[in-house]
């Protein structure tokens, strides 16, 4: 009989769960990937390369096979982002390693399940740099730490509320904040319009002078393209107009400088696709960059 009244309470302990409302069991148990429900969301706070600190939703708008898609209620933000990488959370995030995708390629974030003391590679960059990593089950909550090749350094969490990180912090080797982000409220069931732009750099112009024509392609792409986007970052030294021509040979947009420098962004909605041209006419020095790029466009309501 002592040992049947002993018994009970371990059997209870191990029925225990988690409500949501605090930390999970002291038990060791399995941590798998977590799957997101399409608006699931995240309010972060974070500040990214000396940007001011910012507080942006998040919202899984989007499962599409082994990827969320997490969008911004602002297009304008969106675009941002696509043109100038203003936040490093928006977009794909693959199930099972949740790390955001950089330059198109996928890290590890988590090797899921998690283990204590596991040592492992991202295997392609995220948050800026390769890391080297090592788990720590820190009493029922996991965290991470990762130093890269260069002695930049990471730390995270994996919590179980978030279905993600709560407190994530990136620096650089002299110990200056690259990434200092924090969830600040997550939940379920996020409803609205949701954005998510993805850019294809199409053409890049190099410094010149004179009158000439330079081309490039506008390929077919795995989703129609939105529109495209053109940025004057130059100093003319003379008079100088740049103009931009569709495959059919009409303008579509023209920059003008009698001399000086010039920045603007422009979109030209709903482009074609096959050969496009830019055409310098004037007589004085281009020194500086006209980009273009190409904007895929992902968006849902929920």
């Amino acid at each position: 009989m002592p040992t049947a009244l002993l018994l009970v309470p371990l059997l209870l302990a191990g029925c225990a769960s988690n409500d949501g409302n605090g930390p999970p069991p002291p038990q060791a148990s399995r941590v798998d990937a977590p799957w997101w429900p399409v608006g699931a969301w995240w309010d972060i706070r974070f500040e990214h390369r000396g940007a001011p600190a910012q507080t942006v939703r998040l919202t899984n708008f989007l499962n599409e096979s082994d990827h969320f898609w997490l969008g911004v209620e602002s297009r304008e933000a969106a675009l941002d982002h696509a043109l100038h990488d203003t936040n490093p959370f928006l977009g794909r995030v693959h199930w099972n390693l949740l790390a955001p995708h950089e330059g198109s390629r996928h890290a590890i974030m988590y090797k899921f399940p998690l283990k204590d003391g596991e040592q492992f590679t991202s295997g392609n960059p995220f948050f800026g740099s390769d890391w080297n990593l090592v788990s720590r089950n820190d009493g029922g909550r996991y965290r991470f730490v990762g130093t890269a090749a260069d002695e930049a350094t990471i730390a995270f969490d994996y919590d179980p509320r978030t279905m993600w990180f709560r407190d994530l912090e990136v620096r650089e080797p002299d110990g200056r904040p690259r990434l200092v982000a924090t969830v600040v409220d997550s939940g379920t069931g996020s409803t609205g319009a949701w954005w998510f732009l993805r850019g294809r750099d199409y053409y890049e112009g190099p410094s010149g002078s004179g009158t000439h024509t330079e081309t490039f392609e506008v390929p077919e792409e795995e989703r129609p393209l939105t529109s495209l986007v053109v940025e004057v970052d130059a100093t003319f030294s003379g008079p100088m107009r740049i103009d931009i021509l569709d495959p059919a040979g009409t303008t579509r947009h023209t920059e003008t400088s009698t001399g000086g420098a010039l920045r603007n962004t422009i979109e030209i909605p709903m482009p074609q696709m096959g050969t496009w041209s830019v055409r310098y006419i004037g007589t004085g020095n281009v020194d500086g960059v006209i980009d273009v790029t190409g904007m895929l466009g992902y968006t849902e309501s929920l």
